[in-house]
């Protein structure tokens, strides 16, 4: 991740992909990835996480490099 996270960051960033209010989706994502692993659940974490990543690699996929 620390590897990854400048540029990730920097693209976001260029083309506003927490605009619009999906910066709020995101954050209760991960709010909810969190809760799950204080609460030790493991497989609650997992869904929330695939959950999360599906507009990520969704991102990926159409993002010109």
């Amino acid at each position: 991740m620390l590897i990854i996270l400048p540029d990730i960051i920097t693209i976001y960033r260029k083309l506003n992909v927490c605009g619009d209010g999906r910066f709020y989706k995101s954050l209760n994502e991960h709010r909810t990835i969190l809760d799950s692993i204080i609460k030790q659940k493991p497989e609650e974490a997992e869904e929330a996480m695939k959950l999360h990543l599906k507009d990520v690699i969704k991102f990926s996929l159409t993002y010109k490099y």
